[in-house]
């Protein structure tokens, strides 16, 4: 199986605390984001690999819709860099 890729996202400050509040303190996810880096702009990055990318998808569409479109972002970024 071949390695998981690492991939950048970067969201508004919303979306990333939409994301936080809903996120147990027990997931890999929040320590994902617990990573992050804030960014000129009231942006913030941080780098996940692709399972948890897709994970944090899924929570979007379902507890964050305005995150959906920059999560999507980085995953076509990702691929175009293959």
């Amino acid at each position: 199986m071949p390695p998981l890729m690492s991939l950048k996202v970067y969201l508004d400050i919303a979306s990333y605390h939409c994301l936080w509040e809903y996120l147990s303190s027990e997931q890999m996810l929040r320590s994902c984001l617990s990573k992050s880096v804030m960014l000129l702009g009231n942006t913030r990055v941080f780098e996940c690999d692709e399972m948890q990318v897709r994970e944090l998808l899924v929570i979007a569409r379902n507890h964050c819709p305005l995150a959906v479109r920059k999560i999507k972002e980085a995953m076509v970024m990702a691929r175009g860099t293959l």
